[in-house]
């Protein structure tokens, strides 16, 4: 559903990717962590087709980036925002039939819905930036530092949304500073460093190791 190989990308005469390469399956939770600068959201950008390649290889189907800072549009409605999602949605029947899926599934938007958008609390800014995106019906959510901002308790919902969406079908990768709840989610994690590949395995494995614990989960 993903893959890229041996991709370097960078800003102006910047290389912050130096040829990293990482996979993503159908139906899985896939997450990148590491530090600020590490190069995880040059890794989101680089697959969003927001930044050229200087090398190396991407293949996708089907996706949908929810950015980092949620970046709604403030001053539209809650509905507004979910309409602009599925701009591109020809079916209209479908796009009905998600959008009421979408406001069952995260039922505070439906109670907003007539809101703008910009009052609406951190937590529910970040529902309805994944719905907005979940709206234009991907294949795979591409998720930048969703807890980013957020009191923990919110952050914790918002994970748990996310491994419903992903139980509901959904193919998730997601780039996350905060490392032990991406890791407790996910199937399978990369460990990103200065743009490359540090480690890389199963999530829960990565989660126990000392290294990791060390230089990601404050241990």
């Amino acid at each position: 559903m993903l893959k890229l190989e041996n991709v370097k990308a960078g800003y102006g005469s910047i290389e912050v990717l130096h040829g990293i390469s990482l996979e993503v399956s159908e139906g899985e939770i896939v997450t990148v962590i590491g530090a600020n600068g590490a190069g995880k959201t040059t890794t989101l950008s680089a697959i969003s087709g927001l930044i050229p390649l200087r090398g190396g290889k991407i293949v996708t189907l089907g996706i949908c980036q929810v950015p980092e800072g949620r970046r709604i549009f403030s001053r539209l409605t809650v509905h507004e925002n979910l309409k602009l999602g599925a701009f591109r949605v020809r079916d209209k029947k479908k796009c009905a039939q998600t959008y009421e899926t979408l406001l069952d599934f995260f039922p505070i938007l439906r109670e907003r819905l007539n809101q703008p958008a910009g009052l609406l609390s951190g937590g529910e800014q970040q529902m309805l930036a994944i719905a907005r995106g979940l709206m234009s019906q991907p294949k795979m959510l591409l998720l930048d530092e969703p807890s980013l901002g957020l009191a923990p308790k919110l952050v914790a919902s918002i994970f748990d949304y996310l491994v419903k969406i992903n139980r509901s079908g959904m193919t998730i990768l997601l780039v996350e500073q905060n490392a032990r709840l991406a890791l407790e989610v996910a199937s399978r994690a990369y460990v990103i460093e200065t743009g490359n590949i540090l480690m890389k395995g199963p999530a829960q494995e990565l989660l126990h190791s000392d290294k990791v614990k060390k230089a990601y989960l404050g241990e």
